[in-house]
């Protein structure tokens, strides 16, 4: 705690984590020769006569003319039974497509419900409407030790944070952890444009790691943000964190939330270490100097408050929930 400038966030070594037919031509058989009587004399013997030529032509043309109809008959059924399936597979088809366009637009209304708070937001939309609610704390902090000659000396330090503003019961507060402005003999709070101005502390809640504080801005200064209840939250949720981390104000980083009702356990600055319950896991990176930056859903309202990450690690963070940072504002706002 010596160094002149320093990030102030819980940085944790260890956390307890709990698939057709043939028609021949139609001839008449002739009729049987007989032997003819044998005839009285003087008459002539009988001559036999075969039947006339046409009349098997005239059995041909007719056999030709109902084997055609017959084709045409076949035919003229089959093409109409295929154009009744054709028929009634184009209706089928039609009705098939119309339920499937139905379908459609009931999950995309489903979809377009749901990504308000989850995905389909612009990221850069979502930015330039919050940006103006997160500020940086700066706070000093004196340590007075002393010297192995005996006497007493002090050293001033700067500690940095980061918070949010929101309004409660009519009034314009900032929130932010109570481990970022623990000690501090003065609270400076520095908004996205560059105003700063001096804070005090209204309250605070050391067990669940928060604070609340006013500022002496003018009311144009506060933008507030929703704060929205936690217990709507589900793993799998997209989420944004936006801070200070190392200073660089304004930061934005993403991820989801990757767990819920954490327990961790903290040290303090001046020793000892206590449990902070209940907490949202987050996989977005959270750094030194995020710590009392407003954990935010993808439509702009706050869930959570980051407060600690896990030494060496990559995206683990936590955070304080919404319903808890609501209970604490109760009491104190």
């Amino acid at each position: 705690m010596a160094q002149d400038v320093f990030d102030r966030t819980h940085v944790l070594g260890g956390v307890n984590l709990e698939a057709n037919p043939q028609t021949g031509t139609q001839t008449e058989n002739p009729p049987a020769f007989e032997a003819p009587p044998t005839p009285p004399p003087p008459e002539p013997t009988p001559t036999i006569q075969t039947p006339p030529a046409h009349h098997t032509k005239t059995s041909s043309r007719h056999g030709l003319t109902a084997a055609l109809i017959a084709v045409l008959l076949v035919t003229s059924l089959v093409s109409a039974a295929a154009l009744y399936s054709v028929y009634n597979l184009t209706a089928e088809v039609t009705a098939l497509q119309n339920q499937l366009s139905s379908l459609a637009a009931t999950v995309q209304s489903s979809v377009g419900t749901t990504a308000v708070s989850n995905t389909q937001t612009s990221l850069s939309a979502l930015y330039a409407a919050v940006k103006d609610s997160v500020v940086t704390i700066e706070c000093k902090i004196t340590y007075t030790y002393a010297s192995p000659w005996g006497r007493q000396s002090t050293v001033t330090s700067t500690a940095q944070g980061s918070g949010f503003v929101t309004q409660y019961n009519g009034k314009m507060v900032i929130v932010t952890n109570n481990h970022v402005i623990e000690d501090a003999s003065s609270i400076t709070v520095t908004f996205a444009d560059g105003n700063s101005y001096t804070a005090t502390v209204l309250g605070t809640d050391p067990s669940n790691d928060l604070a609340v504080l006013s500022t002496n801005a003018p009311t144009s200064q506060y933008q507030p943000l929703t704060i929205a209840s936690s217990s709507q939250v589900r793993v799998g949720d997209a989420v944004v964190a936006i801070g200070s981390p190392y200073g660089l104000a304004g930061t934005m980083t993403s991820g989801i939330v990757s767990a819920l009702d954490r327990t961790i356990t903290v040290s303090g600055d001046t020793g000892g270490s206590y449990d902070i319950n209940g907490l949202i896991q987050t996989s977005a990176p959270i750094n030194s100097g995020n710590s009392g930056g407003p954990l935010l859903t993808y439509n702009g309202e706050v869930i959570g408050i980051t407060t600690a990450i896990v030494s060496g690690s990559d995206g683990l963070g936590f955070a304080v929930t919404s319903n808890t940072i609501l209970q604490v504002l109760s009491s104190i706002v």
